[in-house]
């Protein structure tokens, strides 16, 4: 888990992506991101999230093995 500059919580989970708290709602991100495993669906595990200085976020993937950069309100696939 990590906490971003407005306060909004993210969460990784074990093979649903990645969920952000703003104090009301959960939004699901990363969910159909990477590789899709043998059932057909993403199972996308994120196991780490941090904020760098300038108060980006990143996130580990083991699904598709890399980093993903949250940009405004989209990922960039590293």
């Amino acid at each position: 888990m990590a906490e971003d500059k407005k306060g909004n919580i993210w969460i990784g989970t074990g093979g649903g992506g990645a969920y952000c708290y703003d104090g009301k709602k959960f939004t699901s991100y990363l969910s159909k991101i990477g590789r899709k495993q043998e059932d057909s669906l993403y199972h996308n595990w994120i196991p780490s999230i941090a904020t760098d200085t300038k108060g980006n976020i990143w996130f580990g993937s083991m699904t598709h093995g890399g980093a993903s950069l949250f940009i405004a309100k989209a990922f960039d696939i590293r």
